[in-house]
């Protein structure tokens, strides 16, 4: 069994230290996972590739994409050698070289190792205001059999032959995403049904889905149905303004009329963030100058600047429409509006991001 109690610790302290700090972060960070990295057979290949028992070759691959992603730090969970001597104990901490060369930390826990061949997974969370993402990589491949019976780039169709032990070169890709929310809400929509049961709400800002529904069709590997997990998440605008500035060393041009929503997990995986078309509707404060539609909710450009929200939709739409009046559910992508009854913009969009009402930057 793993012994997993400063692992647990480790993230939970770090989640607190966000929350202390009111989400001021300057920028999105990340830090990696990675465990069971004990060889057990013996290495036939010459030089060993996988020496003093301790999966090298396996080691550098994850090490590159942890490298690749940006990761500030990396925890090993357990399993670092096959049997925890000092030959095996120095291999582990020479091949964790590559990541201190880049500036990475690393930092091993002991465990008792299970056996199986699972040395080339990884995890890798971002912290990005009030959101938590974990992306799970692992070999495209998904076959591989045990270390005995690693071939040479082919799968053995049984193990009844030794193998050529030589290490798999891996083609590492997203196999799964999730995550959470530090100070919002999540909420669980199977395929079929509406998004309208979102609904949070943060000091005197609201927001809700309008309408949309969860048209996935995705399933997992027992041809299960897959659940959208909706999270959102809020940062207030004095803390958002103070990031502006340090971030950028000017003041916004963007009049924030509510304050700054982060909504993710609409998306199917491999889908290039492109949602289900759904209906988005924040409160504002103040009176709304829209005179010429140019107030209504917002999201960023790449170059930093609050625009529009259909502006950034992924999807093709007739034409982008601006309405003084509530949400019909007959208004199709790219149209956007203001309900002055009830103190809100809407937008008919098809994307995940951070969300604000206010008048948009030129």
């Amino acid at each position: 069994m793993k012994r997993v109690f400063g692992f647990t610790t480790l993230c939970l302290l770090i989640v607190g230290l966000l929350i202390g700090a009111g989400f001021a972060s300057a920028a999105p960070w990340k830090f990696g996972v990675m465990s069971d990295t004990q060889w057990t057979p013996t290495d036939l290949a010459n030089p060993p590739q996988n020496p003093n028992g301790v999966a090298v070759s396996i080691i550098n691959q994850v090490n590159q994409q942890f490298i690749m992603h940006g990761v500030k730090f990396v925890i090993q969970v357990g399993d670092l050698t096959e049997n925890g001597d000092d030959p095996d104990i120095a291999t582990r901490a020479q091949a964790a070289q590559q990541l201190y060369l880049a500036g990475i930390g690393f930092f091993p826990m002991r465990g008792n190792h299970e056996y199986g061949a699972g040395a080339g997974n990884n995890y890798i969370f971002t912290f990005d205001g009030p959101r938590v993402t974990v992306e799970y990589f692992a070999d495209d491949h998904g076959n591989w059999a045990s270390d005995d019976c690693y071939p040479d780039g082919t799968t053995p169709q049984s193990c009844t032959t030794s193998g050529s032990h030589i290490t798999p070169a891996s083609n590492f890709v997203k196999k799964e995403t999730w995550g959470y929310s530090l100070n919002g809400q999540e909420f669980l929509i199977p395929q079929g049904l509406t998004y309208t049961s979102v609904v949070d709400s943060f000091e005197t800002t609201v927001a809700r889905i309008l309408g949309g529904k969860n048209g996935s069709i995705a399933q997992d590997y027992t041809s299960r149905p897959l659940t959208k997990a909706v999270n959102t998440g809020w940062t207030d605008v004095a803390t958002w303004r103070n990031e502006f500035f340090q971030r950028w060393l000017k003041k916004s041009e963007f009049d924030f009329a509510s304050n700054v929503l982060t909504l993710w997990g609409m998306a199917d995986l491999g889908m290039n963030d492109q949602t289900d078309v759904y209906t988005l509707s924040m409160t504002y404060d103040g009176i709304p100058l829209y005179g010429k539609g140019d107030f209504g909710i917002a999201t960023k450009n790449e170059g930093g600047k609050w625009v529009n929200a259909v502006d950034m939709n992924i999807g093709s739409s007739s034409s982008k429409k601006f309405v003084v009046g509530p949400w019909k559910p007959e208004y199709g992508l790219g149209t956007y509006g203001i309900d002055l009854k009830a103190g809100a913009a809407w937008a008919v969009i098809d994307y995940n991001d951070d969300f604000a009402v206010g008048r948009f930057e030129k």
